[in-house]
């Protein structure tokens, strides 16, 4: 079983394409010189480059096939994968253009803010944490994908730099959850449940990828990768995981954490209460399901960042608070 990896690695001809003076630098100059409007996702030795939450771009490991995603495909661009990476870039502005149209057609509120959170957060020096990576999922793992995948910017007392899996939530709508076949859903109780199997597994024993490594192993792994990949793109600040390393990187269950940041909840009280009754501590009216449904290791803590406004200038974590 292929086990797939975030990162260029060292040998990936797209990595040397995307460097400073090579053939595809086009694409991360796109990405350092507009980093509010694109972001570069990395993949397992291929890219996404994204624009408003939708994919611009997806250049395989070769850096020969440039693809523009079928689902964007409207009257005023093809959905054909361009022959070079002159010929996208001639028609850049038209694939804007059709992802804009279904972003904001299909209402994908939360995927448009998703970035727009991503792009401010990483460029603040005041936030607490630099998200590494959006819509992260796991290799042969069946649950659902991660919002961000984030690592703190500054280590800690010894050295030592955290983990954080942040599920965002657009509005109190994003809450509810459905039961089918067994699963939660997108909502609270649903993404609760996933960062549990992630970290603790069923029945408190980890589930490995493969059969074989650890997840939390592979997900340093990769935050490495991906931290490394930027820093060959001019991509950030240079101040930045100077040090970094493996062994500079807390991974144990008891270290990572879980947050939850919902944005676009005007009634800040109200969207705690309801909040409540998916974790099942309503007072009065909890959720049909609810986390007490599910059998979360008692060590998981969830926290809460639930704001106002429908955006963040940045992550920190003194925004997030218990609210069992």
């Amino acid at each position: 079983m292929h086990i797939s990896t975030r990162g260029l690695k060292e040998s990936c001809a797209l990595r040397r394409q995307l460097l400073p003076q090579g053939s595809l630098a086009v694409i991360t100059d796109l990405a350092r010189s507009a980093p509010d409007e694109y972001y570069l996702g990395i993949r397992d030795n291929a890219i996404n480059l994204y624009y408003m939450g939708g994919s611009l771009l997806k250049v395989g490991s070769r850096g020969t096939t440039f693809g523009f995603n079928n689902d964007y495909h409207t009257d005023q661009t093809n959905s054909k994968k361009y022959a070079s990476i002159t010929e996208w870039f001639n028609d850049l502005e038209n694939i804007k253009a059709a992802v804009k149209n279904h972003q904001t057609v299909k209402t994908k509120n939360e995927k448009i803010v998703q970035q727009q959170i991503l792009s401010s957060n990483n460029a603040n020096h005041e936030a607490d944490y630099f998200l590494v990576d959006m819509e992260y999922s796991v290799s042969g793992f069946s649950y659902g994908r991660f919002d961000y995948i984030a690592i703190t910017r500054k280590p800690n007392a010894e050295g030592k730099y955290s983990i954080a899996l942040i599920e965002l939530k657009y509005g109190v709508g994003a809450f509810s959850t459905s039961r089918k076949s067994g699963a939660y859903g997108s909502g609270i109780v649903g993404h609760a449940n996933n960062f549990n199997r992630f970290i603790y597994g069923k029945n408190g024993k980890r589930e490995l990828l493969g059969g074989k490594q650890d997840p939390l192993v592979h997900l340093r792994e990769e935050i490495l990768n991906i931290i490394r990949n930027y820093k060959d793109f001019n991509l950030l600040d240079r101040e930045l995981f100077t040090d970094i390393a493996e062994d500079k990187i807390l991974i144990d269950e008891n270290t990572i954490q879980t947050l939850f940041l919902c944005v676009g909840c005007p009634d800040v009280t109200g969207a705690i209460q309801k909040a409540k009754k998916y974790l099942g501590v309503h007072p009065t009216a909890n959720a049909k399901y609810t986390t007490k449904n599910i059998e979360l290791n008692p060590a998981l803590n969830l926290r809460w960042h639930i704001a106002a406004n429908p955006t963040v200038p940045a992550i920190n974590s003194a925004n997030f608070i218990e609210i069992i």
